[in-house]
């Protein structure tokens, strides 16, 4: 006869507890003999790690070989956490490894579905849907509306619509929860006609629709960029007696900022004063923000003033000063900046990693490289350790100085401190290398990035243009095999560099291969990539080719400039026998004079000694 399966109560937790400690004297979650949990649910949610999904499994596994049984209730608790903590894969696997005393419910299903549609992951969630009806357990709203606006968020709305009248057909009646996820998907793909058809449905029902389901509807239109629509919806939301929250009038200052509407910004501000609303913090900083963006610098400087002096309740925080520093920094107002960095520590503002970055950055792009150092030596001081940012801010910068080996040494201690260098800290310093002709240099650390598995794209195209410049082109030919053989496909930049390397050698036929190619993949030509094979084909002596290309270029509209046109002359050496050749070149845009550039303008500037026009 089997035996009966072991109940938790407080003290067979207990005991359990001590026997896992027993096991495990240093438990990865806060767990003591004289503070036990009083149930195994409390300490299987609290011995998962944020990091770890599998963290409560020692003691789960322990409580079974122990012979206690685990209900419904307490795997329903863990699945949730799990789901909460981002763990859905962990919670579902646990689901289907359908425990003794484990019987799913609603509740399971609910908590799983709910967790696999805010994950995005909705070919399982309708999987599980689909076991749901084969266990004959009825969906309810919670779980319709948790798919409906899991495919709402990902454009499937025609999916969506399916199962709002499959809910329908069950008699399941939709919430207001429903129809906002209907909402905010028909708003976000600019649908206005369904969102007003979910707006007349609703009210069939005698559904109200609540401040949430006005607010997704005012995004939607914020996002699309219809702020007139938006305060119409502001407006009849206020008609129909609710009265938006804190997050409502947050969004359309948001957009009012980032379109620049700043007049409007302002207005919406005394509107929420009005209406007895009080703006917050984060009001403020998005006003600030937009002040920034669009360089309104005496009104942001105001707007801090009194947010300082107590004319507006709300305090500033950090965010707020290092909006305007951030706006100060990238107009190149960096004393400006400095003055606002030093009022804010007077007054008892501690600096965070942000505001130095946003400093260093500034002061390097107007080449002061001394402050900028002393601003990185303060961060240590003051306990905060720089990160991967700080040092590509700091490399870039000196990279654009051309102070190279202090760009290097920064490198270097980025290695010595226990961060990666990327690319994006690598590739600075090869093309500053390369426009140094410190060409070994710039070869020695491109090996290094190949150790470490860090070229990309943009590696290649500095070291292939420099190779072109220097008519380098068996390293230039060597590096494409290289690139192509790691899987980079070429972007423009590196068709236009082997354009100009295979055409500086005289190699035509690879020259217009790799041109047709990069037609073929997208890539339109511009004034310097035919300004290369006109140069190729008059090295070659190729006329025909010339006026072939010239007469290409006319039909795409490519407008001539100074250097071109150059090249052109000098190219067209033509003889008694090629007179004719000049009948068929083209006419042409002159992009610098702005008007039509004809053949006979060209011809008039063919030296006389080398036509023979007459």
């Amino acid at each position: 006869m089997a035996k009966a399966p072991k109940t938790l109560s407080a003290r067979s937790v207990s005991s359990l507890s001590n026997l896992f400690l027993s096991q495990n004297p240093k438990p990865s979650f806060p767990l003591t003999p004289t503070n036990p949990p009083q149930s195994l649910t409390s300490l299987l949610v609290s011995s998962i790690q944020p990091h770890n999904p599998k963290s409560y499994y020692p003691f789960f596994s322990l409580a079974l070989k122990h012979g206690y049984s685990l209900n419904t209730q307490l795997i329903n608790h863990l699945m949730n956490h799990l789901c909460k903590l981002g763990f859905v894969s962990q919670a579902v696997s646990l689901f289907h490894e359908r425990k003794v005393g484990f019987e799913p419910n609603i509740m399971t299903y609910t908590n799983l579905i709910n967790g696999l549609c805010k994950n995005r992951k909705m070919d399982e969630a309708i999987e599980l849907f689909n076991e749901m009806k084969r266990d004959n357990i009825q969906a309810d709203v919670y779980v319709y509306s948790s798919l409906i606006n899991g495919f709402c968020k990902r454009g499937l709305l025609d999916k969506s619509m399916e199962l709002l009248n499959e809910m329908c057909k069950c008699e399941i009646k939709p919430n207001e929860f429903t129809f906002t996820g209907l909402i905010h998907g028909f708003a976000k793909l600019g649908k206005w006609e369904d969102v007003n058809k979910m707006f007349d449905e609703m009210s069939k029902r005698e559904i109200n629709p609540d401040t949430v389901t006005y607010t997704s509807l005012i995004n939607g239109f914020c996002r699309e960029g219809k702020i007139k629509e938006a305060i119409k919806v502001l407006n009849l939301m206020i008609e129909r007696g609710l009265e938006p929250n804190i997050i409502t009038y947050n969004i359309l200052m948001n957009h009012f900022c980032k379109d620049g509407l700043i007049k409007e910004a302002y207005e919406l501000l005394d509107r929420m004063k009005e209406r007895g609303f009080k703006p917050d913090v984060v009001t403020y900083n998005t006003l600030m923000v937009g002040l920034c963006d669009f360089i309104k610098f005496n009104d942001a400087h105001k707007l801090l003033d009194e947010m300082l002096s107590g004319k507006i309740e709300v305090k500033p925080d950090l965010m707020t000063f290092n909006s305007l520093i951030n706006g100060l920094c990238k107009s190149g107002r960096i004393i400006q900046a400095l003055e606002i960095q030093k009022n804010m520590k007077k007054r008892g503002y501690k600096c965070n990693l942000v505001t130095y970055n946003m400093l260093i950055g500034g002061l390097l792009k107007i080449r002061k490289k001394h402050k900028a150092m002393r601003l990185f030596e303060e961060i240590n001081e003051s306990g905060i350790e720089p990160n991967s940012q700080t040092y590509s801010i700091i490399i870039n910068g000196f990279c654009k100085m051309r102070h190279i080996d202090s760009a290097e040494n920064i490198l270097r201690e980025m290695k010595e401190n226990g961060l990666n260098p990327s690319s994006f800290d690598y590739n600075p310093i090869i093309k500053c290398m390369c426009d140094l002709n410190m060409f070994d240099r710039a070869i020695d650390l491109f090996q290094e990035m190949e150790k470490v598995n860090k070229t990309d794209i943009i590696t290649f195209n500095n070291l292939i243009y420099y190779a072109s410049k220097t008519d380098n082109f068996e390293l230039a030919k060597n590096l494409l095999d290289k690139m192509l053989q790691k899987g980079f496909s070429p972007n423009f930049i590196t068709y236009s560099s082997l354009i100009n390397v295979f055409a500086k050698k005289g190699d035509m036929n690879e020259a217009k291969r790799v041109f047709n190619q990069m037609i073929c993949n997208g890539f339109s030509p511009d004034v310097a990539v035919y300004d290369s094979l006109i140069r190729g084909y008059g090295k070659n002596d190729q006329k025909k080719e010339i006026i072939k290309l010239l007469k290409e270029m006319a039909s795409k509209n490519i407008a001539l400039d100074s250097r071109l046109v150059l090249t052109i002359l000098n190219s067209l050496e033509i003889n008694g026998e090629e007179k004719d050749l000049l009948n068929e070149i083209p006419d042409f845009k002159e992009v610098l004079r702005g008007k039509e550039f004809t053949c006979n303008d060209l011809m008039e500037m063919l030296p006389k000694s080398k036509t023979l026009c007459n």
